[in-house]
């Protein structure tokens, strides 16, 4: 990787399946299906406190569909 390259999204998605395709693996459909409609986050933290009621229990709703923690998520997605 090359520190002078901004990480993003697409560049994620082209190292995993490079690597998958070294490590001989055919069926690159399941890791594919990982980026179907997925975007990248704009860079920075985000703000809880700017976000109104019905945002917060969207987001308590996305960490109980990953399993995790409201402070995992928190952490994992960059939110402060």
């Amino acid at each position: 990787m090359n520190p002078q390259i901004m990480p993003t999204l697409e560049l994620l998605q082209s190292h995993l399946l490079t690597g998958a395709q070294y490590s001989g693996i055919s069926d690159l459909s399941s890791l594919q299906s990982l980026f179907v409609g997925k975007r990248q986050l704009a860079p920075g933290a985000y703000d809880l406190k700017t976000l109104d009621s019905e945002g917060l229990l969207q987001i308590k709703k996305k960490a109980l569909e990953k399993n995790v923690t409201l402070a995992k998520f928190k952490s994992l997605y960059g939110y402060k």
